[in-house]
């Protein structure tokens, strides 16, 4: 079975972790007992672009860069096409001593000559339609004749007739009027927007860096290849959205020397090499590093810790190595940390939870991390996700403070002790995961008083004593899996009308004795949503008698 709690993971990228725990059941387990069922909440987020984006990891991975507009599909104004006949020899009113070929040669002489003439590069078209169709501009009053061939050489690398919304592109209007285009002061493109919306081809290296007015450059959800143009970090970009396309290479150099970005978003591509540049300290404005999903590697610097602004680290699901830097954890600005699915090493550092007031979500899981959990975790109150996952941490377990938990994955890992019969404070818990650990003594009465915590799991533990009453308590409980403890007595009778929305109640490898109360039995009457039901009933030797009807495997 695979839930997953609620939520929107970008693909959050990753942020809050998507799923529906209310989703179609999961097929009915085999007759294995060894079987071990591998559940995981939303998997990977997909995070948001506006405000404050919540994985859900993508990756996700919903949601606007910063507020800006969803392109929406109105009918698109046919774009002009370039004409490919003979440039006019004859100069024009203004001109006196020059072609219009001439002029825009001259203007445009800082590119490739070479690429200008051949009409079968974006940069040929761009200069076909300036010199054979753009006519209705007087190119030598016209003040922003190069920003315009770089928008038009724009448009053609990346497949501007096939994009979902191209109105006014390639128009005779100024190019600050075009779909997606905002310029400073009316003149200097400062922003491009045009997210979702089609495009394919490569991004131009020469051309983008020839709008040096540029700020905010949205192109994220779209079908964009090749490398990351170097010449784009030569404006002062504030903000880069790249991500969810199909970008290769190598993150440029240049990235780590433009001290004015705030959001660098390059997750869910295809890039790689090294990860994060020891030079990444001069990004002092930086807010989110979204580079989650690609096949980056190297280790993390610590020059990271001069990042005082940085809120949203996503780096998951690449090959990442080496150890937590103390230094991130000296950030006090940070909201989100998602690390999961790399290779790193060493411990979590006790940095990470020092005063620390803003951590919301904190994502390591799949890694190779080891230690026990510094003491500071448990005064993080801050805190509502946090998974550490498929790890060798070890040590006891402390979280009975995290009054905003809500999602809390430990699974897989060497903890060991016993809970504490105190979960009255977690009020907002809905997915608890414990399996597969060395967690002792009986299970807490209170965590089944939780008011809406659908999914428990706790099999493949040392668990003992008799189950609680309390079980009943838990209306939304959806998921109790319990397999493989050392759990004893018999199981509690249900009052009728209550557990309506359990899905599956695994009961199978512990020393319980009895028969299987005829109150649990009901829940899987066709009005009931109980079709797992897992125990030690296997004739002859059966520890629970349970009949053919009620049980659905037996061991």
């Amino acid at each position: 079975p695979t839930p997953t709690p609620g939520g929107n993971p970008g693909g959050n990228p990753g942020g809050n972790p998507g799923g529906n725990p209310g989703g179609s059941p999961t097929p009915t387990p085999g007759g294995n007992p060894g079987g071990n069922p591998t559940p995981t909440p939303g998997g990977n987020p997909t995070p948001t672009h506006g405000g404050n984006p919540t994985p859900t990891p993508g990756g996700n991975p919903g949601g606007d860069p910063g507020g800006d507009p969803t392109p929406t599909s109105p009918s698109p104004t046919p774009a002009p096409q370039p004409e490919t006949m003979a440039p006019s020899s004859s100069p024009t009113a203004c001109f006196v001593t020059q072609t219009r070929e001439e002029f825009l040669l001259e203007e445009l002489a800082a590119f490739n000559e070479t690429l200008l003439m051949d009409p079968a590069t974006s940069q040929g078209s761009a200069f076909a339609w300036l010199n054979g169709s753009d006519t209705e501009t007087t190119d030598c009053l016209y003040p922003t004749v190069v920003q315009r061939y770089a928008l038009a050489t724009f448009y053609f690398a990346t497949e501007g007739d096939s994009w979902d919304n191209y109105d006014g592109w390639l128009s005779a209007e100024s190019e600050c009027t075009w779909k997606g285009v905002d310029c400073e002061d009316g003149e200097e493109v400062s922003t491009i927007n045009l997210d979702n919306n089609n495009l394919g081809g490569t991004l131009p290296n020469e051309e983008l860096g020839a709008l040096t007015s540029l700020e905010d450059l949205y192109l994220w959800q779209n079908m964009i290849a090749g490398p990351i143009p170097t010449s784009l970090f030569k404006a002062p970009l504030s903000i880069v959205d790249i991500e969810t396309n199909k970008l290769t290479g190598t993150l440029p150099s240049e990235i780590w020397t433009t001290p004015s970005l705030t959001k660098l978003r390059v997750s869910f591509n295809q890039l790689e090499g090294e990860g994060v540049s020891s030079n990444i300290g001069t990004l002092t404005m930086l807010q989110d590093l979204w580079m989650a999903g690609n096949m980056l590697t190297g280790s993390l610097p610590s020059e990271m810790g001069l990042l005082a602004n940085l809120e949203y680290l996503f780096l998951y699901e690449n090959k990442l190595t080496g150890v937590l830097p103390s230094e991130i954890g000296e950030i006090a600005s940070l909201r989100e940390v998602q690390l999961y699915e790399n290779d790193l090493t060493g411990s979590i550092p006790s940095e990470f939870f020092d005063n620390k007031s803003e951590l919301e979500v904190l994502r390591l899981g799949e890694n190779d991390l080891t230690g026990t959990i510094p003491a500071g975790f448990s005064k993080t109150s801050s805190l509502r996700d946090v998974r550490l996952n498929d790890n060798s941490f070890t040590g006891p377990l402390s979280f009975y403070n995290l009054t905003n938990l809500e999602i809390f994955l430990v699974g897989d890992n060497g903890f060991n002790g016993t809970l504490v019969d105190n979960f009255s404070e977690l009020t907002k818990l809905e997915f608890f995961d414990l399996r597969n650990n060395s967690l002792a003594g009986p299970i807490p009465s209170s965590l089944f008083d939780v008011p809406c915590n659908p999914i428990v799991y706790m099999q493949d533990n040392q668990f003992n004593g008799t189950l609680p009453d309390t079980i009943q308590n838990a209306d939304c409980l959806r998921d109790l899996y319990l397999s493989n403890n050392m759990l004893t007595g018999t199981i509690p009778s249900i009052a009728e009308g209550t557990l309506g929305n359990l899905t599956e109640f695994l009961l199978d490898g512990n020393d319980l004795v009895g028969t299987m109360p005829e109150s649990i039995c009901d829940l899987r009457d066709p009005a009931g949503n109980l079709e797992d039901l897992w125990a030690d009933c296997l004739p002859p030797n059966a520890d629970i008698e349970c009949p053919i009807t009620c049980c659905t495997s037996c061991y």
